[in-house]
């Protein structure tokens, strides 16, 4: 009976051994779990900031850490659409003054209600500065008398024609506000259309000179736009849908 007893003491005895060794082993990986996980939120966590702090310097263009410690608050960062943002483009500092008076000097030289021709005159080759009280009549002259002028926007044009009337008046102002030597680019997004653009409108029909721009119309300069007279006007104001085409920049 006596070394049953002792059997039994010592099975019992190894089996809380076993189990408090099981639950030591337990405890520990418990332990490395916990700790574990800890540190993969923590790199969880700078890597979400990483990426967000990436995000903003590659597509909003602001280094968020340099521009707080700039100004030593914190910074909100706002974002636009593209065509919010070219609708609200900022033009360069004193441009649009500069622009103004120039159109000023153009309206002076090419007054609203003359015609761009030099009708009665014989040509000397600059005839583009010339006006006259007289209208053209190209059912009977065809374009005898219209004035000429091949400027740089001629480059950006679908096709190439003889830059007279509505074409080449505008490829005139836009040469006088922006320079010879600007080259001239074509495109087709409204909302990326600036003052100083030329639009080629009406079936590619007739081209007008950019003075004022807004999200639902444009003011604009022409010559030509009843295609008999080459009448020269400032100030005609177009709808938005009716200024479909393609449009010419000088801005590049």
């Amino acid at each position: 009976m006596k070394n049953i007893k002792e059997r039994i003491i010592k099975k019992q005895y190894v089996a809380v051994i076993f189990f408090l060794g099981l639950m030591l082993v337990m405890v520990v990986r418990m332990g490395k779990n916990i700790k574990t996980s800890e540190i993969k939120s923590s790199i969880e966590m700078k890597t979400q900031d990483e990426l967000g702090e990436k995000f903003a310097a590659e597509y909003i263009g602001v280094n968020m850490d340099d521009s707080a410690s700039e100004s030593g608050v914190e910074t909100e960062v706002e974002t636009v659409s593209e065509s919010e943002e070219a609708s609200d483009y900022q033009y360069p500092s004193g441009w649009l003054d500069s622009f103004n008076d120039k159109v000023e000097e153009l309206k002076q030289m090419f007054p609203s209600g003359k015609y761009w021709n030099h009708m009665g005159v014989e040509s000397d080759g600059t005839d583009y500065l010339m006006v006259t009280d007289i209208p053209c009549n190209h059912a009977e002259n065809g374009e005898a008398y219209c004035n000429l002028y091949n400027g740089m926007s001629d480059d950006a044009y679908v096709y190439k024609d003889t830059s007279t009337q509505c074409w080449g008046f505008a490829s005139y102002l836009s040469d006088y506000i922006f320079g010879s030597d600007a080259a001239a680019e074509r495109f087709y997004n409204y909302d990326s259309l600036r003052v100083g653009d030329q639009a080629r409108i009406q079936g590619d029909s007739h081209t007008v000179f950019i003075l004022e721009k807004t999200d639902d119309y444009v003011i604009v300069a022409e010559c030509n736009a009843d295609y008999e007279t080459c009448m020269i006007s400032w100030g005609r104001k177009i709808m938005r849908e009716d200024l479909q085409g393609y449009y010419i920049t000088r801005w590049n």
